[in-house]
């Protein structure tokens, strides 16, 4: 505190303005500016199940996004909009379902989708198993040379035309939307979604956008 106290003098005495933080909130580095396909996404899935032989035709359901971590309780009509679309479409995969049912352990908080500090909410691990063998289950397991990749015959609204070969088959439609994730806490002004910080073009784009908003506030005479 002393530290701060002389810097903050300091500054007084030099005629620099002194700042602690680089956005509102705690979790800063986005905005308003910041669009959805600017935003921090995650990969979702959606399912079909199909039998066949069979010619499918029909529209593939979009995939949903995960619920928020923090909820949906910061987030204003217009981000709850923006937020649900999809920001890019990946591909579509097909594979025989398997006989048996064998989900991942954990798969939720592996992916990163769920992962709550270990520190300030109960009951949460304090790490993820992740074993470098796994028991073998016959039928739960696909051979990756069945998947077929379905991604070319998916049309622009999401309408899939394809001959399924005989038996069961899981069809997964991949893509990216936006995880949820905005300024907090923070007031109107700086109510945003967070810029994607695994591009380098998104985030220099939000931080152009933030400087010259400072800038802005400040006026032609204090841009140096």
């Amino acid at each position: 505190m002393e530290i701060i106290k002389h810097a903050i003098s300091e500054c007084e005495r030099l005629g620099i303005e002194f700042t602690l933080g680089s956005g509102p909130g705690w979790a800063g580095s986005g905005g308003p500016w910041v669009k959805p396909e600017q935003s921090m996404r995650h990969l979702v899935t959606s399912t079909t199940q199909v039998k066949g032989p069979v010619e499918f035709n029909a529209m593939l359901e979009k995939p949903n996004p995960k619920r928020p971590y923090f909820g949906e309780g910061a987030l204003t009509d217009s981000l709850k909009s923006n937020g649900k679309l999809i920001t890019r479409m990946f591909f579509v995969l097909a594979f025989p379902t398997p006989a048996v049912k064998n989900e991942i352990q954990d798969i939720d908080e592996k992916a990163l989708y769920y992962r709550a500090p270990y520190t300030s909410v109960e009951n949460v691990k304090q790490f993820l198993l992740a074993p470098a063998t796994f028991e073998e289950i016959s039928g739960s397991a696909t051979d990756i040379n069945d998947i077929v990749d379905l991604s070319d015959k998916l049309q622009a609204d999401g309408r899939l035309n394809w001959t399924v070969p005989k038996g069961n088959w899981t069809i997964m439609r991949f893509g990216l939307r936006n995880n949820g994730a905005v300024t907090r806490p923070a007031p109107m002004p700086g109510l945003g979604f967070e810029a994607d910080k695994f591009d380098t073009t998104h985030f220099n784009s939000h931080f152009d956008e933030y400087i010259g908003k400072i800038l802005q506030k400040k006026g032609p005479g204090n841009q140096e």
